[in-house]
């Protein structure tokens, strides 16, 4: 309605100007401990996976250190592959969730964005080895 009546010009506009900080539109989120996601997810019967991890700003040190926090919480596995992966990412990834015994997922994170490399449905070949999540789903 305000991009319609000309108030605002864009919905990022919309945000800036209303649904941020103290603005009258602003809901504050809250977020749930790592400790309580994964156990909801186990409870509700799934597998903790950490989406996409190569994705996050951090340094391959502080990821490293993020997975092994999380394995002691009780993360089942990492995202090895999704469609911005090359084979270099698949392989980091895989290692990284090697070195803590967790499971691997792939191909979970696809939107159809510009400057994904893979295709939907199309990961690339790549020994993915017997830790794939899909061979521990009920």
């Amino acid at each position: 309605m305000l991009i319609k009546e000309n108030i605002c010009s864009n919905m990022s506009s919309v945000f800036k100007r209303y649904m941020t900080g103290k603005k009258p539109g602003a809901v504050k989120g809250e977020w749930a401990s790592s400790a309580e996601v994964i156990n909801w997810i186990h409870q509700a019967g799934g597998l903790a996976i950490l989406a996409h991890p190569l994705r996050y700003k951090m340094t391959l040190t502080k990821l490293k250190r993020l997975v092994k926090d999380l394995k002691l919480l009780r993360l089942d596995g990492i995202e090895i592959v999704n469609s911005f992966s090359s084979i270099e990412d698949i392989r980091v990834s895989k290692m990284i969730a090697d070195e803590n015994e967790i499971l691997y997922s792939g191909g979970s994170d696809f939107h159809g964005w510009a400057g994904q490399t893979i295709e939907l449905g199309n990961i690339p070949k790549f020994n993915y080895g017997d830790k794939l999540v899909i061979n521990y789903l009920k």
